[in-house]
């Protein structure tokens, strides 16, 4: 869509294969009562119905649609940047809406002058069983503890994105360029004003990219703040014990959210006359995974775990060296590990493998 005049808002969202989250986005969007924005669809070639329903909107939105492919959503969210015509540019990705009908209202009063340059303000940072508000630091603070901010909350006149994100970040590349900014000739205005309720769940929050995080952030607080640097290098192995343990405490949390509502993860498998599951880990998260099948009914399943004993309660547990039994699909538990873990059973498997994130996403997305 081409535009006569420049608007107030430059409204991007970048999605792939979001047929089930899409629509809540777009809604949120159309919902607001300032209506000086445009809206701009990166779609990275989805292969589902992603596009189906890009097209079912297209009598009730004047959003601007592109799919084609991409090297990751910072390339994506470059592309928005170049076909963007507002005075101030917003990500909304796919899945994340706004905390209520009239933020974009609240926000104008606060930029109408247009002195401020970056503006930052509060979130609900939603995962699959609660939901918080999150208010902003102060610049001083955030990014001495480097930290930034989650970039659904932050609008930033379209000239301190002039250079877009650094592609060679896959994950946290808003963060690089929330330091570029802030140690920039910019000016910053944070406010508690809510706009936007986050999915953790995102890149970003996924247990599997753990060891990509910390390799992308330790590169910017190297270069951006290496008090941060210093000390998280110091303290590298009780931060990477403290993430898992994290990781590990929010899959038992979803695991027994599911027990008390009844949701069965059995019923995934059902559907696919997949009857014989194995679960490689037999951690806290392991037993509680084997035992929620058991109660479920699911009558055979295998336990892999490369150091983990057998006992009496446990039964047999195998080991990769080992002969395996016939499956017809492993669930990995060491989710923060899932590639690595793949990889090794790959070698000796050659069925279907999945990390238990990604099932308790999906069961989480059919509610």
């Amino acid at each position: 869509m081409t535009y006569l005049k420049q608007v107030f808002f430059s409204i991007i969202t970048v999605c792939k294969n979001e047929e089930k989250r899409i629509t809540r986005t777009i809604g949120s969007i159309r919902e607001q009562t300032y209506k000086d924005y445009e809206h701009i669809i990166i779609d990275g070639k989805s292969s589902d119905n992603t596009l189906e329903v890009l097209d079912s909107w297209k009598e009730e939105t004047d959003a601007t649609v592109i799919s084609e492919r991409d090297s990751g959503i910072y390339n994506a969210m470059n592309k928005g940047i170049g076909l963007s015509h507002g005075k101030y540019i917003y990500f909304l990705n796919a899945g994340d809406i706004f905390a209520d009908d009239h933020v974009l209202e609240r926000i104008h009063g606060e930029l109408a002058d247009e002195k401020t340059d970056f503006w930052a303000g509060a979130f609900y940072s939603k995962s699959h069983t609660d939901c918080e508000k999150i208010y902003p630091l102060s610049p001083e603070e955030a990014f001495a503890k480097g930290n930034g901010y989650v970039h659904q909350t932050v609008f930033a006149k379209k000239n301190t994105l002039a250079s877009g994100f650094d592609e060679k970040y896959r994950i946290h590349a808003d963060l690089e360029w929330e330091y570029r900014v802030y140690f920039g000739n910019y000016n910053f205005k944070i406010s508690n004003i809510l706009v936007s309720v986050f999915d953790v769940n995102g890149i970003s929050g996924q247990a599997a990219t753990l060891k990509e995080r910390f390799e992308e952030l330790d590169k910017i607080w190297k270069e951006y703040c290496p008090a941060v640097y210093n000390e998280q290098t110091a303290n590298r192995k009780q931060r990477l014990e403290g993430w898992k343990n994290q990781i590990r405490f929010n899959a038992l949390k979803d695991l027994f959210f599911l027990t008390i509502h009844g949701k069965n993860i059995s019923m995934l498998f059902e559907k696919k006359e997949q009857t014989k599951i194995g679960i490689f880990g037999y951690g806290y998260v392991g037993q509680c995974l084997k035992e929620k099948l058991s109660v479920e009914g699911l009558k055979y399943t295998y336990v892999i775990d490369n150091y983990v004993k057998e006992n009496e309660t446990s039964g047999k547990i195998y080991n990769l060296k080992d002969t395996l039994p016939c499956m017809d699909l492993i669930i990995v538990t060491s989710m923060y590990a899932y590639k690595e873990v793949k990889n090794d059973i790959e070698n000796v498997y050659g069925g279907k493998i999945i990390s238990l994130e990604d099932i308790l996403n999906k069961l989480f997305e059919q509610d």
